[in-house]
């Protein structure tokens, strides 16, 4: 019984070394990694936009321990087709936050607008997301990304995370 519940264990372990993603360091702090995230949205050309209502940051978790966050400011950039630099900085309310562990269909902690969250204490990838009033984004080759004021265990970090709209055309 004790080998079977062993090999058991193992196997889940091996299965969720598996699942994790390889995923690219963008800013590094004390125990945490802020990591590419998953911004990526869509819509069909004509229609009023991609429907938007969070921005995920993905983090690496790298010492295990909890980490406290507060979303300070965030806001939507825009870049206009072909431009380097962001044309527009738009202020977007953050009405809440959620944190969550990688794999996880329920978030592990919810806060206010202006509170503190933390991650949950865990040696792995966890996600923090703030969420906003729905704002649809049209794209058809302009850039777009968030740039959030990140507060990383009372220290203030500014970080930009890149937002992928698709347009689709559904003719072709």
């Amino acid at each position: 019984m004790r080998t079977a519940l062993s090999l058991v264990t193992l196997a889940a372990i091996a299965i969720r070394a598996d699942a994790s993603p390889e995923l690219e360091t963008l800013y590094e702090f004390p125990g945490i990694d802020v990591v590419e995230s998953m911004n990526e949205y869509g819509h069909e050309k004509g229609d009023s936009g991609a429907k938007i209502a969070e921005a995920h940051v993905a983090m690496r978790n790298k010492d295990g321990a909890a980490h406290e966050f507060r979303v300070k400011k965030l806001e939507l950039l825009h870049g206009h087709c072909g431009s380097q630099k962001w044309q527009e900085r738009t202020p977007i309310a953050v009405k809440g936050l959620e944190s969550s562990t990688y794999d996880a269909i329920e978030p592990s902690a919810k806060a206010g607008p202006n509170d503190k969250i933390a991650v949950p204490a865990v040696k792995d990838f966890v996600w923090l997301t703030a969420k906003f009033t729905t704002m649809h984004i049209y794209n058809e080759c302009d850039r777009f990304a968030f740039a959030i004021q990140l507060e990383v265990d009372g220290k203030l970090n500014p970080i930009e995370l890149e937002l992928r709209i698709k347009r689709t055309d559904p003719k072709n």
